[in-house]
């Protein structure tokens, strides 16, 4: 995968996914490794699905060999070259004195209108793994547990990336 990468070159894999839990051949045009904090992928230009996807590096069972030069490299992924900025704060369902508990673990500043906030640049493909480590892709009924929240404008970057 490695060698595919560096070379800019297609690779035939044995593939299976939830969606489609049988093995398979692919032919994926990989370009680079992410590691979601708790499995490593490859991003990659998906023949079969005609668009970039992440591949989880343990569901590919073989890799039969390299096809070819690619013809959608990095710089065509638009959702890997597109960083979009999403913001938290302290769960407002907190009282203030532990909103600022949160706001010191988790380094947030006040914005102009005062509120605390931390602002992070995310790659717009890796979104969901952001989500995923802040734990912020599930909503729990208490705030004690929850402690921070996407702010609001945040949601409706979150939800136009979510498709």
């Amino acid at each position: 995968i490695i060698n595919a990468i560096e070379s800019q070159q297609r690779l035939d894999v044995f593939y299976a996914s939830i969606s489609s839990p049988e093995f398979e051949e692919r032919i994926i045009s990989p370009h680079s490794l992410i590691y979601d904090g708790s499995r490593w992928h490859v991003r990659a230009w998906c023949e079969k699905n005609q668009q970039f996807r992440d591949f989880v590096l343990t569901r590919i069972k073989e890799v039969f060999g390299l096809e070819g030069d690619t013809r959608f490299g990095i710089e065509l992924d638009k959702g890997w070259n597109t960083w979009v900025d999403l913001s938290i704060e302290a769960d407002p369902r907190l009282s203030e004195a532990r909103r600022e508990i949160i706001a010191m673990d988790y380094g947030m500043t006040a914005d102009a209108s005062g509120q605390l906030k931390r602002t992070y640049r995310v790659r717009g493909a890796l979104i969901i793994y952001w989500l995923q480590q802040l734990r912020l892709d599930r909503y729990s009924d208490k705030a004690e547990s929850q402690q921070i929240v996407l702010s609001g404008s945040s949601i409706k970057v979150v939800e136009s990336w979510m498709h």
